[in-house]
């Protein structure tokens, strides 16, 4: 079965507009016998609900979510550690993180709020702090339409890119995981943005 979720230059659009790796053929949920007849039924409720293009997740990042969630100092155990950076090295579906950023700016379905979260990632990455808290982001990227939308590059994510003596900086997704995994509270950090960007709503 083909992976039917919408896509952009081979990229996954996930549920909140994101783009990261295409994990390939999803298995298809089967059918009770005559569940098609049904729905299409003149009488079913379902007969007069808009069809809805598939949303994937990556699966992956879900099951870690919620193991995050339910185990007390998750981020104690150097298995899950390792497991969080073996999903993140795969689930933005390249190894070059600028390439990843220039794919968010031309994506259709991201937009302005997108890139203020992403500034605001980036900007943890470097310093450690947030302006705005990940629960917060969540509820706002939520809420954002993700169809067609025109993303402008002001420049804003140079300083992310370029050293003071300008040299490039923060381009391998490995450099920028090992960064962000530095600052306090970085695993916890890498791991929840994960779920904002490629988990569900």
């Amino acid at each position: 079965m083909r992976d039917l979720a919408p896509a952009y230059k081979g990229y996954r659009i996930y549920p909140r507009g994101f783009l990261g790796a295409s994990l390939g053929e999803q298995i298809a949920p089967s059918e009770r016998p005559a569940a098609i007849q049904l729905r299409t039924h003149t009488f079913h409720p379902d007969w007069f609900k808009q069809t809805q293009e598939p949303k994937e997740v990556n699966r992956n990042i879900e099951g870690m979510w919620r193991h995050m969630n339910e185990t007390f100092g998750a981020f104690d155990n150097f298995e899950f550690r390792e497991k969080v950076l073996c999903i993140a090295l795969t689930a933005f579906g390249t190894s070059n993180f600028a390439d990843w950023l220039k794919v968010q700016q031309d994506g259709p379905s991201t937009g302005d709020m997108h890139m203020e979260f992403l500034r605001d990632t980036f900007g943890f990455i470097m310093t450690g702090k947030r302006k705005m808290n990940l629960h917060n982001w969540t509820l706002l990227l939520s809420m954002t339409e993700i169809t067609h939308n025109v993303t402008k590059d002001d420049g804003s994510f140079d300083a992310f890119f370029r050293s003071s003596d300008k040299r490039l900086q923060n381009t391998k997704l490995i450099d920028v995981i090992q960064r962000w995994c530095s600052q306090p509270s970085g695993f916890a950090d890498l791991a929840q943005t994960l779920h904002v960007l490629f988990g569900e709503l």
